[in-house]
């Protein structure tokens, strides 16, 4: 059954996030930013173990799927566009998808176009402005 659009909230304390990110010191800073928001967040390093923890995520007991994904463009085994590519072809919904990258402006807003990220944050950023994006990020929206 479809989820209506009037289903759609900003993301609330509680809410899963899947975190895809390479780098240990990144992730780490950004899972204790989240963690202490009150957000739950899932880590994984690859497109590998993204698909893995998605999983996990999406099994028998559907309300435990990610409600958010922070995905780093620039991953060791897939570019992100080709991990939300998979992603979109194998699962029957995905959530909303933030982007995080350090890559070059104009190649960063075009990944992100390309794969209707709900938003963008440019490495480095500081805390209120992840926190910020992440709180105003609507889910409960029907699969992209």
């Amino acid at each position: 059954m479809a989820e209506q659009d009037s289903d759609r909230h900003a993301l609330a304390a509680g809410s899963r996030i899947l975190l895809i990110e390479d780098h240990a010191d990144s992730a780490e800073a950004m899972i204790a930013v989240m963690q202490g928001a009150r957000y739950r967040v899932r880590w994984a390093r690859t497109a590998a173990d993204a698909l893995v923890a998605y999983d996990r995520h999406d099994g028998p007991e559907r309300r435990s799927r990610p409600d958010l994904i922070l995905l780093d463009l620039t991953l060791p085994d897939k570019t992100g566009v080709q991990l939300v590519e998979e992603l979109r072809r194998t699962k029957e919904r995905v959530p909303p998808i933030v982007v995080i990258s350090a890559k070059p402006s104009q190649a960063l807003k075009e990944d992100a176009g390309s794969i209707r990220a709900a938003g963008v944050l440019r490495k480095p950023f500081g805390i209120p402005e992840l926190l910020g994006l992440i709180g105003n990020v609507e889910v409960g929206a029907p699969g992209l």
